[in-house]
This record gives structure tokens, C-alpha cells and sequence, in this order.
């Protein structure tokens, strides 16, 4: 089974065209729907090109440019919205976007942010300075109850 019938295999299982975010459209035609790409600056001309001949079809939702960095090289990140089955002509496969992709931003994956070290030694030091508090507050109360102990035990070891 091809990934295509695959995909429209498990389309028409579940009774709608439901799919995530991050799947790679690899029908050609482009089907109608919603997606993103990254067009870097050798294939911008051409992209360009199929942007104005599909202008009937094609709609440019979003557009945001990164320069040249250590990262990488300089690009262009599209979202577009397609209204009918259009040719598709690269660069790459472009990414199915739901809903919720409204920038290059909502397209990465990252890791949920580290704490900063140093809130976090002085929330430690925080936390042990109250427990140490606690402590000597409790201490006349803790040496009390063992010397009551104390004396107890003492009373019940000598028959009284």
C-alpha cells in the first residue's frame, strides 16, 4: 500500500480528512488545505514563480524571512492555503498546518525551558532557611516531650 492510499485509506476509516500537524503532503496535485514550507534563497525565484502561476488557487496566509546564522542558511517560511488541487513543483513536500500553525514558531519542536540555576539555588536556600526556622521554634516544645519521655522511663525501670 502506497503512503497515499495509506493516508486516504485512514482518512476514509475515521469519516474525515483528520490529520497533525508535521505531515508531509506528498500528493501531486497539492489537494486543497492548509500547509507551510521553507523555501531557501536558491529555490525563492522559482517559488515565487509558483506562487504568482497558482495565484487563482493559491493563497499566501503568512510569510516571515530569516537571515543567514550559524543555524543556517537564509529562508523564507510560507503558510498557504490551497482551494483546489494545484500542481505542486517543490521545493521539497510542503507540511500539512492545522489551526493552530499561525507562524514559523508554532512549526518547531522544542523542550520545555530549563529553570534558571541561580532562582533555583535561592528557592532551595529559601526552603531550608524555613525548615530550619520551623525547627528551633519546635525545639522547646521537642525537648520537653523528651524529657517527659525521659522521666517516664525512668520511673517505669525503677517499680514506682
Amino acid at each position: 500500500m502506497s503512503f497515499d492510499s495509506a493516508i486516504a485509506h485512514v482518512r476514509g476509516r475515521v469519516g474525515c480528512d483528520c490529520v497533525h500537524t508535521g505531515a508531509l503532503e506528498r500528493s501531486n496535485p497539492l489537494p486543497a488545505g492548509r500547509y507551510w514550507v521553507d523555501v531557501f534563497s536558491p529555490d525563492s525565484a522559482a517559488f515565487g514563480a509558483w506562487l504568482t502561476s497558482n495565484q487563482a488557487t493559491v493563497r499566501v496566509v503568512s510569510t516571515q524571512s530569516f537571515e543567514k546564522n550559524d543555524a543556517g542558511p537564509a529562508r523564507d517560511w510560507y503558510l498557504f492555503q490551497v482551494t483546489a488541487p494545484t500542481p505542486w513543483n517543490g521545493p521539497g513536500f510542503p507540511t500539512i498546518a492545522d489551526a493552530s500553525v499561525t507562524s514559523s514558531a508554532d512549526t518547531v519542536q522544542r523542550p520545555d525551558p530549563q529553570p534558571d540555576p541561580l532562582s533555583t539555588a535561592a528557592d532551595t536556600a529559601s526552603d531550608l532557611a524555613a525548615s530550619a526556622q520551623k525547627a528551633v521554634t519546635a525545639l522547646p516544645t521537642v525537648t520537653l516531650i523528651a524529657i517527659g519521655l525521659g522521666v517516664a522511663l525512668l520511673i517505669a525501670r525503677s517499680g514506682r
